[in-house]
């Protein structure tokens, strides 16, 4: 039984261990990399959207107006916020312009607005003129990551749920099944004590034998007491009481209750009146009737157990009528 509970044991724990492998490897490498492409290309599109804003403020000006209202146009972005969360959706955006295209003194627009150390998505989106559809420049814009971050935490922790719910049903199935194993072992334990106090008895019989025969008569067991009940060798018992049984008379006898009962006659014994055996003896085909008879003429005699060979017991006991 202990072999067997560790057994089962096992088999539940490197279940759980692989499927805690499973969803581990299953987030590292492939839901995690996919929900992080997918905020990557939101982050694009978001970027995207923004360009013409910064291009239009590139065209529009002179000078020191135009730097300004680029200026304006970046820090206006940067103030963009989800409206349910609050969070910013750029962190930063750096402009690096094409300064054969926009007159203005080198360097003087290749600006940084926001967050320096900056840790969400990077994306780079040309700016175009959308009259002569030349490149101005190129705005890198840094897009928040929080709403990324956010989703995988969510998705992460619905794994979790759904790995320690399996684990917890798991976990129910192993004691329900241990049950099980425990409430089995206590009965075959049960049974095993049963047999062998059966055993025991019977083996340790000394006038008396049991044996048992099958729907068509034919022995099938002798308990080992036959061979000194009979005073046979064990390998002949068998074969002899066959050879005695397989013809047996049946007999009708009435029951106290007036009930008529056909009995397969094997063996009659004899008692006194003090219950002590005088007699006993196997009756052959045709003869159960005389037998029955013979014992009690006998005044010595008192009654007269009757033994079947169908069921190989005591089944009914025969005394003098009344008359």
């Amino acid at each position: 039984m202990r072999g067997t509970v560790i057994a089962v044991t096992a088999i539940f724990v490197v279940l759980a261990l692989l499927l805690g492998t499973l969803a581990f490897f299953y987030w590292n490498a492939v839901l995690h990399p996919r929900l992080r492409t997918e905020g990557v290309s939101q982050a694009e599109i978001l970027a995207s959207s923004q360009a013409n804003f910064i291009a239009d403020a590139l065209r529009s000006g002179d000078g020191q107006d135009r730097r300004r209202r680029v200026i304006a146009a970046l820090d206006e972005l940067l103030l963009l916020r989800d409206a349910k969360s609050g969070v910013p959706y750029f962190e930063s955006i750096d402009l690096q312009i094409d300064y054969d295209v926009v007159p203005m003194p080198k360097g003087s627009l290749d600006l940084h607005r926001g967050a320096k150390a900056a840790t969400g998505f990077r994306t780079e989106v040309a700016l175009y003129d959308p009259e002569t559809s030349e490149i101005l420049g190129v705005a890198a814009f840094r897009v928040s990551d929080r709403f990324f971050q956010q989703l995988a935490r969510d998705v992460r922790g619905e794994l979790t749920t759904i790995f320690v719910s399996v684990i917890a049903i798991l976990t129910v199935v192993w004691a329900v099944l241990l049950s099980i194993l425990a409430k089995l072992q206590r009965q075959r334990t049960k049974l095993l004590e049963q047999e062998r106090r059966y055993h025991r008895l019977v083996d340790n019989l000394s006038t008396y034998f049991v044996y048992w025969r099958d729907a068509e008569g034919k022995l099938t067991f002798v308990s080992d007491a036959a061979a000194r009940v009979l005073g046979l060798p064990a390998e002949e018992v068998i074969p002899r009481m066959q050879e005695r049984m397989s013809g047996a008379d049946v007999i009708d006898v009435q029951g106290a209750d007036g009930v008529v009962h056909h009995l397969e006659l094997s063996e009659v014994r004899a008692f006194d009146s003090e219950g002590m055996i005088r007699e006993a003896v196997l009756a052959a085909p045709g003869e159960a009737d005389m037998r029955l008879r013979n014992l009690l003429d006998d005044d010595a005699i008192d009654h007269v157990d009757i033994h079947t060979a169908s069921w190989g017991c005591f089944l009914a006991r025969a005394e003098r009528s009344g008359d």
